[in-house]
């Protein structure tokens, strides 16, 4: 039976601050009814540092949200959303128990093993974020799926995925500023790789790396579970920063590396003559590309150290998925498989997008929405007129907003937001966070 809920999510990126309205078929599918973002403000690596600011946007963002003919009627009363940031990273906890008599492990068991490791993490001033069990033994015995196995002792190991800063909470405090109340709120680098992966993908080892804006999260599967997950704060804004050497503007750096930059290239030279602004610029491809290939081999160190933490990196069978708005530089592809040894293909969310859905939602940058969208289960509109009645919209297409000369009723910010001749979004938007 179809669900006839109506989802909304937001996606705290450092650059861009984006938003979904969407539907799940009577598979699970979503159907895209509207994408909108906004400039990000109070976001920074990932992390939200001024709620206030943060909550300013998210309430132009509704209002556009609102004004959109898929809303027509209804408005906007919770959000899904999700938080990640440069300081987030995991550990693994080996965690042993040992009682005088035989004793189940029982799911209430095993949620107090799980507050014992959260107490740990607090004691070491870290905010802990999500626990989930790895392996156990009891009574010296290996069992993946313990539950009601019994036992005098038991040595669990637990992953925990935590911060140095409450990066969920202010997420939280962002919200209620603008009425919005919060459906649920999520660990945004795991719910895209979720998105992002099959699985198989998970069941026989995959990694899945998202080069964003400001930052470049790592996350591990293996045997069907999460090994590790990490944030590297470097993304494709530094790239653009080192271009800026070149006596580039901001804004030129990261024009030209979408329409020149290459990874790995072979370096040939190449005089480019561009006119911007009314300026002439002669420019070398071998100085951009050094450049380029200087800062994306540091990003991949860091990558490829993130995966060996989880122990998995000669384990892992699919490869490497990537996703992120910056993982369409040109050559990525081929140079992170030189510098991880492993295959890599980009990520693909056929499997969770109804078959219909336009090419302008099918977009890298998009996957923590889908994530998000995925693990909805409450319905996030009322009606306008009467609370708690939920009138189903009408689906608007992403180009029926911007493809028309004529001024739209959604603004400068348009439902999808203008792609160009530009793959990064825009001159802000380098690996999309």
């Amino acid at each position: 039976m179809p669900d006839s809920n109506l989802y909304f999510a937001i996606d705290f990126g450092s650059s861009k601050i984006k938003s979904i309205l969407a539907k799940k078929d009577a598979n699970g599918r979503i159907e895209v009814l509207s994408i909108d973002e906004i400039a990000s403000k109070g976001v920074l690596r990932g992390s939200i540092m001024n709620p206030s600011s943060a909550a300013l946007q998210v309430s132009n963002l509704v209002k556009v949200v609102e004004n959109n003919r898929a809303m027509t009627n209804l408005k906007v009363d919770k959000a899904y959303s999700g938080f990640g940031g440069f300081s987030m990273t995991s550990s693994v906890l080996t965690m042993p128990f040992e009682y005088p008599q035989n004793t189940r492990l029982s799911k209430e068991l095993l949620g107090q093993m799980k507050e014992e490791v959260e107490k740990k993490m607090k004691d070491e001033n870290l905010s802990s974020f999500m626990t989930t069990e790895l392996e156990f033994k009891i009574d010296g015995l290996d069992c993946d799926a313990p539950l009601d196995y019994e036992g005098k002792s038991i040595v669990s190991r637990f992953l925990n995925i935590h911060g140095t800063q409450n990066l969920d909470m202010k997420v939280a405090d962002a919200l209620p500023r603008v009425s919005v109340k919060s459906a649920g709120l999520f660990v945004s680098p795991l719910e895209m790789a979720y998105c992002a992966t099959s699985p198989k993908d998970r069941e026989i080892g995959c990694a899945v790396v998202d080069f964003g804006h400001s930052t470049t999260s790592v996350v591990v599967f293996y045997n069907n579970k999460v090994r590790h997950v990490g944030v590297i704060p470097f993304g494709s804004n530094s790239i653009t920063d080192d271009l800026t050497a070149l006596k580039l503007t901001k804004m030129q750096a990261e024009r030209i590396k979408i329409k020149y930059g290459a990874v790995h290239s072979d370096r040939k030279t190449q005089i480019i003559n561009l006119n911007s602004d009314d300026e002439s610029i002669q420019l070398d491809t071998y100085d951009l590309n050094k450049r380029i290939d200087a800062r994306v081999d540091e990003i991949m160190d860091q990558v490829c150290g993130e995966i060996d933490k989880s122990g998995c990196y000669q384990k892992i069978c699919n490869g490497i998925v990537l996703a992120g708005g910056g993982s369409k530089l040109n050559g990525l592809r081929e140079f992170v498989e030189f510098k991880s040894g492993m295959e890599a293909r980009y990520a693909d969310w056929s499997h969770v997008l109804k078959e219909d859905t336009p090419e302008g939602f099918i977009r890298p940058e998009y996957a923590v929405l889908y994530g998000l969208v995925l693990k909805a289960s409450e319905n996030c509109t009322v009606s306008k007129g009467v609370p708690g009645e939920v009138i189903p919209p009408t689906p608007v297409r992403p180009d029926d907003s911007h493809t028309k000369k004529k001024k739209s009723k959604n603004g400068i910010f348009g439902m999808v937001g203008k792609v160009g001749n530009l793959f990064f979004n825009d001159a802000e938007d380098g690996f999309g966070e």
